[in-house]
């Protein structure tokens, strides 16, 4: 299996959807979905002390929803897109995701953070060629922008207890979790645990 060379001023870690929508107290919330995002903030303080970048990213639509695209046919239910509205609470950012001052935050309209927003410019500016990806849900937004990112010969590795899926159309989180990261794993980048990383990184930051 792959094991991407760790250089941290060209390593970011990307936070996907740590939303109130998705973190929890709603019925499309990540059951593990809290212990998902203290994990990330963990491994975000890593990165901080050791010159990895950190991004969080959020999927927001405009109020006057002018962006909605081809999601108004695939979610058709004008709840549903209320939810992810900017300005309402469930769209926000939870309160307890460890946003510092020097970190990034980017909204994004579509499920792939790279469509619409201005990530690769962004990631491209500052010589940054390896992402570590965490968020909700594994298999929808983050495996998503994971792909993408692999696709742009970025180098992925997606965190195997920093992301986290709900059950969705009667299969379980569980199921998916394992299949997003078994099909992940060696197709389009690296799988590790949040332990692993912040390990490589404080030895990275050490050579």
């Amino acid at each position: 299996m792959v094991d991407f060379q760790i250089i941290p001023e060209r390593t970011a870690l990307i936070t996907i959807d740590f939303q109130n929508l998705f973190v929890e107290g709603h019925a499309i919330s990540a059951p593990t979905g809290v212990d998902a995002m203290n994990r990330a903030n963990g491994l975000a303080a890593t990165c901080r002390q050791n010159g990895v970048a950190v991004i969080h990213i959020a999927h927001q639509l405009r109020p006057d929803h002018s962006n909605l695209g081809v999601l108004a046919d695939v979610v058709p239910t004008v709840e549903t897109k209320r939810l992810l509205t900017s300005g309402e609470a469930t769209a926000d950012l939870h309160a307890q995701l460890d946003i510092q001052d020097s970190d990034w935050v980017i909204s994004k309209p579509r499920l792939g953070a790279f469509t619409g927003s201005d990530l690769e410019l962004t990631l491209r500016a500052r010589g940054i060629d390896t992402l570590i990806m965490a968020g909700i849900a594994t298999g929808v937004c983050v495996d998503t922008t994971a792909r993408q990112a692999a696709l742009l010969d970025f180098k992925v590795i997606m965190l195997s207890d920093g992301t986290a899926t709900s059950d969705i159309n009667g299969c379980a989180a569980e199921d998916l979790q394992r299949m997003t990261l078994a099909v992940f794993d060696g197709n389009f980048g690296q799988v590790a645990s949040v332990a692993q990383m912040i390990t490589k990184i404080e030895a990275a930051a050490t050579l």
